[in-house]
């Protein structure tokens, strides 16, 4: 189901996509539970396509839940829960709050430095991100 999703996801059927992601969610949750990464990228997806759809306010609800979860399931220092710091900072950048994204950009770079050194593309991109929240 979630391979359907991001097939419409990227044809652009944003509606569509985020149904399936829903269905796809409750049908994980009922296999493996509340606490399991594959919860966390259901969360992750649905707040990308609400993104994409302009409903901002969801969209961080669900980045946030993602990144609690993450955190739950990594601890602070990992390159998922990374991942999901930066999510969030991408949609704060692109409502123009540059001075929410900051810290989480900068955040974002340091895990991904701790984790996978300072030349890693994930580490230089969050980097890049947060210079440009700079601006």
């Amino acid at each position: 189901m979630n391979n359907l999703a991001n097939v419409y996801q990227s044809m652009g059927d944003n509606q569509r996509a985020l149904s399936l992601y829903e269905e796809a969610l409750v049908t994980t949750v009922g296999i493996v539970g509340r606490d399991h990464e594959h919860v966390a990228s259901e969360l992750n997806n649905m707040a990308l396509v609400n993104k994409r759809m302009g409903h901002f306010d969801k969209a961080a609800e669900l980045y946030k839940e993602s990144l609690d979860l993450r955190v739950r399931l990594y601890g602070k220092q990992s390159p998922e829960v990374a991942a999901s710091i930066y999510n969030l900072g991408s949609l704060f950048a692109q409502k123009g709050e540059r001075l929410k994204a900051l810290p989480l950009f900068e955040k974002a770079a340091a895990i991904y430095t701790e984790c996978f050194g300072p030349g890693h593309p994930d580490t230089k991109d969050a980097a890049r991100k947060a210079d440009r929240c700079r601006v």
